[in-house]
């Protein structure tokens, strides 16, 4: 493997004047309008390099002064090594002779000149918080004390935490390099797919006012109740000779450094193995995929910690969710290392494969109409060919669900599709993941079909699937492809974006300096084109971090990015949401270097949302144009240009014969104070007792609930299955028509809810619609979860199984529309399936509208677009019959034919409401989808036709042919 981790500044100053052309002092160029952000180089960074989870270095000697750290000082301050000579005195109680009284500056106390004009330490004074603080000052210990902003501030094995140098925490480096894992030169692959571990309760990440329940897992944001399709970890594991990159697609809206930092250690306590007694460290080799799902579980980002932040649509930080999650990454990864073997892999990309706006769409007017509109697939098969896992990355917002369901929103709409039908063409389960790219700027579309955001997500899932099917059909592997990966870790300060302080640059409305960040800066948005940007003396800032904080928040001072190769394929990762712009420019850029450099076929796709959160990422004329996504950046209009230089810097390692140092001071993202928040679960009283059975029987398409006893959602994420009765009497699990998966709980024809009340409740409830292809048969749902019993506390618990009574599934009973005869006696009518779950169960009802949540979408719905008044009840419209579908007709006794269907649109009555007295409100609707039938040939009279598909769903009815 090349280096992990850039040797400081020099390399990168290197490769910024011999790759790319730069001057030798221009560093990471911000914007040619603006003034250059040249990234500040430590004249001593590469003496004192350190990895990234530690350093090898001894610890720092104690300077002249006697402290290294400023807890050796404890009355006052160590600054180069020395400690300043106590603190200041308030203003109040008289300054000394070689003192003036600082005022505001110093918050009233008392300085000498030196330190006003900052050519001296500033000495702090007694305090509480931070905020009682001189600007970059913070408390600590009872006492002011400069702020470090980086851990470039710190000593070789310092920590810059909140304001303050302290020793690197332990436990943050170990392991052995993995460089034992392959066994011949060519590819290895491993795949895994792991249940996400994580409370339904718990509040999601993505919106900012989220509505939902109030629970113990639920602060700040509204809760779940419910979860729709099963959340789970994906990965491949790849490894050529000692270079290994691990993909691991979490079901997250973003990914965050402390959580990859996590990842690390427990991956290394999970491969501790005799040979290797410390584990394998594969530091700068995972990269995370987060969905930007606004509907997936929250609580994993500790931004502005204690500040209420998390209001802002991420929800109160909790080391619990964290711990969950990344146990769930971490077992994932090794799920996929165990199943390491012989493999290939190839890629390809299609260019504008949503022209028609179909599957997504710009957002932003505020830039120039663009949207990244490259689909990428990579496909990793077995030695054999077999398929065994697939990537597909494209530009979506997740932005569709705003509800209490946990789901993956669009990109669960994509994953759950392309697995299903993928998995059945293979006849094995072949996992796809889903990577979102430079999605900062695209919304998510089809919302042509359905007024419901259930519908929404699964119409893009299935308007994705033949785009990627066609894509990775036409995919050559290849058994030996290029493996690389490259990451580094990246300071982030006001002054190394090249921020001018003498200005001051990106000031707040008081024109002081956000020298730690400010938000909602340019929330007004300005129309391309129409209106003049903003400037930076007309910025409007709501908070200036360094007010309202009070001192460095570490998640927002550094972060981490990573690129890839394989083959000729190269991938970038951005830490934020990067507009199409952005992570358009890096390809163009790192594309030619990659054919400068002999690969011909190279192409550079870009994963957002990895690694790490910085919010929308923005080159600088386009985060001046302000609106939405510039104003949730924290940085200014300097800091997309500076992502996007040192993500250009990183990927040209990939296309050289040099083994990269990419080593610096810059540490993970860690956390050493952190409170642990664990909420014990309660028991529970005849945990798998039934409380709600199926009928006995039921037809293909019907939705049924069943409810039973469980456990707490802190120890208990209820698996289920339907179960078939086999001819032998036994059970075993059932499968969807031609579907090499079992029918279970992964995918949109089933819903799970939580009714308890999260103390001595656990009522849990399974809902499923039935598919129409679904085999005819005996029947039962089996639910497998875990309750503590009564008494018991912990988390261990006991298994638990509950059993449904069997239930007959027989055939659905097709309808038929608009049945009429033509002068050649050709009888004609619409065909479609019965109408789905609704409000109108026979009784009364005030309105029409669905109550179901399965959209049963096929091919013939592609390209096709439901007028206004039909998508709000679509999802409870009989839908046609698949595309080019074939049925058994027959005409009174005659024998059966065969005959093509074809997609037609229909007028059919809809009842819209009835009252108690059984009076309806009927109002036909036009342009419902239909599947088209003709039967020629009928002789004049009353004629009895029967029509069934190739699933034995039937109808039957008469029609009256005319004498000529």
């Amino acid at each position: 493997m090349r280096g992990v981790w850039m040797r400081g500044w020099v390399l990168m100053g290197a490769i910024a004047g011999g790759v790319l052309g730069c001057d030798d002092d221009a560093g990471a160029k911000a914007d040619g309008a603006l003034n250059d952000a040249a990234v500040t180089q430590d004249a001593e960074a590469d003496a004192r390099v350190s990895q990234d989870q530690g350093t090898d270095a001894a610890p720092p000697d104690a300077g002249p002064g006697g402290c290294v750290y400023p807890a050796d000082c404890p009355g006052s301050d160590c600054v180069d090594g020395a400690c300043l000579d106590g603190l200041a005195g308030s203003c109040a109680d008289g300054c000394a002779d070689d003192e003036v009284c600082g005022g505001a500056a110093t918050r009233e106390h008392c300085a000498r000149p030196c330190e006003l004009d900052r050519t001296c330490a500033r000495r702090g004074w007694t305090c509480t918080r931070h905020q009682e603080c001189a600007m970059e000052m913070s408390c600590h210990d009872g006492r002011c004390i400069n702020n470090c902003a980086t851990d470039l501030d710190c000593p070789a094995a310092g920590f810059c935490y909140n304001g303050e140098c302290i020793p690197e925490p332990d436990g943050l480096a170990g392991g052995d390099p993995p460089v034992d894992l392959g066994d011949d030169d060519g590819l290895m692959a491993g795949v895994a797919v792991v249940p996400l571990n994580y409370p339904v309760g718990v509040s999601m990440a993505g919106y900012g006012n989220r509505p939902g329940p109030r629970n113990p897992y639920a602060y700040q944001l509204g809760g779940s109740d419910r979860a729709f399709e099963r959340q789970d970890v994906r990965v491949i594991a790849l490894v050529r000779g000692a270079e290994a990159l691990i993909l691991v697609r979490i079901p997250l809206s973003w990914s965050s450094d402390h959580m990859l930092t996590l990842i690390n250690n427990k991956v290394r306590a999970l491969t501790r193995s005799a040979t290797h007694p410390e584990g394998l460290d594969f530091t700068g080799r995972i990269v995370t995929m987060g969905t930007h799902s606004h509907s997936q579980p929250g609580r994993f980002w500790n931004l502005a910690p204690g500040s209420g932040f998390g209001v802002f649509g991420h929800g109160l930080f909790s080391p619990e969710m964290v711990d969950r999650y990344t146990t769930s990454f971490a077992e994932a990864i090794k799920a996929a290392l165990d199943d390491l073997s012989p493999a290939s892999a190839g890629f390809t990309v299609v260019d504008d494969f949503d022209p028609d706006r179909r599957i997504h769409s710009d957002r932003r007017s505020a830039n120039a109409p663009n949207v990244d509109d490259r689909m990428m697939v990579l496909r990793v098969d077995d030695r054999e060919g077999n398929p065994r896992a697939a990537v597909v990355n494209l530009a979506i917002h997740g932005t569709h669900m705003e509800e209490t369901w946990i789901t993956g929103d669009v990109a669960g709409g994509i994953e759950v599709v392309a697995t299903e039908h993928l998995s059945a063409i293979a006849g094995h389960y072949v996992p796809v993941l889903f990577a979102n790219g430079n999605a900062g700027d695209i919304s998510p579309r089809g919302d042509d079909l359905f007024a419901q955001p259930w519908g929404k997500i699964q119409t893009v899932g299935h308007r994705v699937w033949p785009i990627f099917e066609a894509a990775f059909s036409s995919i050559v592997t290849e058994p030996r492809p290029a493996l690389e990966v490259v990451t580094t870790r990246l300071p982030i300060s006001y002054d190394i974006l090249g921020y001018d302080r003498s200005k001051p640059e990106f000031a707040d409305r008081l024109n002081v300096a956000q020298i730690y960040g400010g938000f909602q800066c340019v929330a007004a948005e300005h129309t391309w084109g129409e209106e003049p940007p903003y400037s930076d003396d007309d910025l409007g800032c709501l908070l200036n971090l360094a007010n309202i904080i009070g001192a460095p928040m570490q998640d927002v001072q550094k972060t981490v990015i990573s690129a890839f190769r394989i083959g000729q394929l190269i991938v970038t990762t951005l830490p934020g949401e990067p507009v199409s712009a952005l992570g358009q420019g890096i390809s163009a850029r790192v594309e030619q270097m990659a054919h400068d450099a002999g690969l011909a076929d190279a192409r550079v796709l870009q994963f957002g949302y990895s690694q790490d959160h910085h919010l929308y990422l923005l080159l600088a004329d386009d985060w001046l144009q302000g609106g939405y996504e510039a104003g949730q950046n924290l940085w200014g209009w300097r800091f997309g240009a500076y992502i996007s230089e040192q993500s250009v810097l990183l990927a040209s390692q990939l296309f050289t014969p040099t083994v990269e140092d990419n080593r610096n001071p810059i540490k993970p993202t860690w956390w050493p104070d952190l409170v642990d928040d664990t909420i014990q679960p309660t028991p529970t009283a005849n945990a798998a007792e039934i409380t709600l059975q199926p009928p006995a029987t039921l037809r293909r398409g019907a939705m049924f609930s069943v409810q039973w006893r469980g456990g707490h959602p802190g120890i208990d994420l209820p698996r289920f299955t339907l179960e078939q009765q086999q001819p032998d009497d036994s059970w075993a699990p059932g499968h969807r028509a031609g579907s090499a998966l079992p029918f279970d709980d992964r995918g949109f024809e089933t819903l799970l809810l939580y009714h308890g009340d999260f103390m001595a409740e656990h009522t849990w409830e399974a809902r499923v619609e039935l598919p129409f292809d679904l085999p005819a048969g005996t029947w039962r749902l089996a639910v497998d979860g875990k309750a503590l019993p009564e008494g018991a506390t912990g988390f261990n618990g006991e298994n638990y199984r509950a059993e449904s009574i069997a239930f007959e599934l027989t055939a659905a009973r097709l309808r038929s529309w608009e049945v009429g005869v033509e002068a050649d006696g050709t009888a004609r009518f619409g065909l479609t399936y019965p109408d789905g779950p609704s409000t109108d169960t026979g009784e009364a009802f005030e309105t029409l509208a669905p109550t179901g949540h399965f959209a049963r979408l096929d091919t013939s719905w592609q390209g096709r677009t439901l007028r206004d008044g039909l998508r709000g009840i679509a999802l409870a419209i009989g839908p046609p019959l698949p595309i080019g579908a074939v049925v058994e007709v027959s005409v009174d006794d005659a024998p059966v034919q065969r005959i093509n269907t074809a997609p037609v649109n229909v007028t059919r009555p809809f009842v819209l409401s009835r009252n108690a007295e059984g009076t309806e409100v009927v109002e036909d609707r036009s342009g419902v989808f239909a599947s088209e039938v003709r039967v020629p040939g009928l002789s004049p009279g009353r004629h009895v036709i029967s029509v069934s598909d190739v699933f034995g769903n039937f109808t039957q009815f008469e029609v009256e042919v005319p004498a000529p």
